[in-house]
């Protein structure tokens, strides 16, 4: 905004994605020269990238001219750098201001790919533009002095920034004459510190209680595992002791169970009958009178005389 022999730029201090706050003391004013700044607002990388730009083509400019770049000067160099990148542009929109050597207000303004707006007002950039064209109408007048014109450009700013979601956390106003660069920082849109953290907030509970939901479920999945596991290991090994006892029972007992006396005398003697007939007689009635248990019958199976026996 421009004034009588002076010049004033302001910017908040919000940066983020949108609603999400990512920090509320970003300055996106930077000095070019003791009389001349420029402002960058729009994408936080292309902001840095641009200011390292900027950097290095004054410090060249400095070297080869032996002097300091007047701010019609930097505001070519500006329009010439964003141009180059036409076809894939920084997502910026840069704002000049400044005293040239005679000491003249001087701003301007440029879009995405270098084209200037050379004002006698005032500019206006960044995401409350529309807002801050409508305040600086109603507010500003030509010759402003620079206490004057401080008031305009905050209120100006103040009001743009009040009916913009996306702006606030305070504003840093420069005001630049010829003899001093004024700083003044001016508190606005605070209340939305205390959204964001209550947002912020409520969002690292939720995870919280959703890892805690996930690990118990996780270890119950595993305590069911090792139970499961643990049956089976004890089921087998039952059953392995209970087919290993039966096996290495005595064989004139089974007999002795099963009511066959005759069969249990002959086993617990260790002999068979000498007489085929008494051992066609004998030998097969033993699987019948202990059951169907197959590891009953399996002791007594090679007392049997054939195979067609034994099956």
């Amino acid at each position: 905004m421009r004034g009588k022999n002076c010049v004033a730029i302001a910017t908040d201090l919000r940066i983020g994605n949108q609603a999400l706050l990512l920090s509320t003391n970003y300055d996106k004013v930077f000095k070019v020269t003791d009389k001349t700044y420029v402002g960058l607002p729009g994408l936080a990388t292309d902001l840095t990238t641009l200011r390292e730009t900027f950097r290095y083509r004054l410090n060249m400019y400095r070297m080869k001219e032996d002097r300091e770049i007047e701010p019609e000067t930097f505001a070519h160099l500006m329009s010439s750098t964003l141009y180059e990148r036409r076809f894939g542009p920084y997502f910026i929109e840069p704002v000049v201001a400044g005293l040239n050597s005679k000491n003249e207000p001087f701003i301007a303004a440029s879009d995405l790919i270098g084209c200037l707006n050379f004002a006698k007002d005032f500019v206006v950039s960044g995401t409350a533009s529309d807002r801050l064209f409508g305040m600086a109408e109603g507010l500003w007048e030509p010759d402003l002095e620079p206490e004057d014109l401080f008031e305009t450009i905050s209120q100006t700013m103040l009001g743009g920034i009040e009916r913009d979601a996306l702006s606030g956390m305070g504003v840093i106003v420069r005001i630049i004459t010829p003899e001093k660069v004024i700083e003044r920082t001016l508190k606005c849109h605070m209340r939305m510190i205390v959204v964001n953290m209550a947002v912020e907030t409520v969002i690292v509970m939720f995870m919280i209680v959703v890892v805690v939901i996930m690990v118990g479920m996780i270890m119950m999945c595993m305590i069911m595992v090792v139970q499961v596991v643990s049956m089976i290991v004890i089921v087998s090994t039952t059953v392995w002791h209970e087919q290993r006892h039966m096996l290495s029972f005595p064989r004139h007992l089974y007999c002795e169970l099963a009511g066959n006396e005759g069969a249990a005398q002959v086993l617990a003697g260790g002999h068979l009958p000498t007489s085929a007939k008494d051992r066609r007689t004998l030998l097969p009635s033993i699987p019948r009178q202990l059951g169907t248990d197959v590891g009953r019958c399996i002791c007594l199976s090679k007392y049997m005389e054939s195979d067609d026996q034994r099956r």
